[in-house]
C-alpha cells in the first residue's frame, strides 16, 4: 500500500514491515522517536537503552523500531549508540516515509515514545 493520505489516515502495511525485517507476529514492538537535534538525542539515548534493559526480559521477544532523523550526525550518533543494545533494533531513516508508515501500522503492541508521537499515531490510525 503506498504511503498516501485518505483524508487524515495515512496507509502503511505492518505485515509488510514485520516481513521485511525478520519480525515474528509474537514479537512486541516498541517504537522510540528519540529526536531530530543531536543534543536531545544524546539525552534521549540512555533513557531508551536503559528502559530496553529494563523491558528486555518482561517480553519473550522484543523489537525496537528507532526511527532516525535526517540529519548526518544524528545517523551516525543512533547507528552507534544501538550497536550496545540488549534487544533487536530495526532503524528506520528520516528520509523513509513509506517505510514508516509501515513501521507504525505494526499491530499488535507498538508503542510510541515522545512529545508529538500522539498526534502521528492518530494519523496512522493507531488509536482508532
Amino acid at each position: 500500500m503506498d504511503a498516501t493520505e485518505n483524508g487524515w489516515i495515512v496507509k502503511g502495511n505492518g505485515g509488510k514491515f514485520r516481513s521485511k525485517h525478520g519480525i515474528s507476529s509474537e514479537s512486541t514492538i516498541i517504537t522510540l522517536l528519540p529526536g531530530s537535534r543531536l543534543q536531545e538525542v544524546v539525552r534521549m539515548i540512555p533513557i531508551f537503552l536503559d528502559t530496553m534493559e529494563l523491558l528486555k526480559d518482561s517480553f519473550s521477544e522484543l523489537t525496537t523500531v528507532v526511527h532516525v532523523a535526517p540529519n548526518r550526525h544524528v545517523e551516525e550518533y543512533v547507528s552507534k549508540a544501538v550497536r550496545e543494545w540488549p534487544v533487536s533494533v530495526v532503524l528506520i531513516p528520516g528520509g523513509s516515509p513509506q517505510l514508516k508508515y509501515d513501521a507504525y501500522s505494526v499491530r499488535p503492541h507498538s508503542h510510541f515514545f515522545m512529545a508529538n508521537v500522539t498526534l502521528l499515531g492518530a494519523l496512522c490510525d493507531k488509536f482508532g
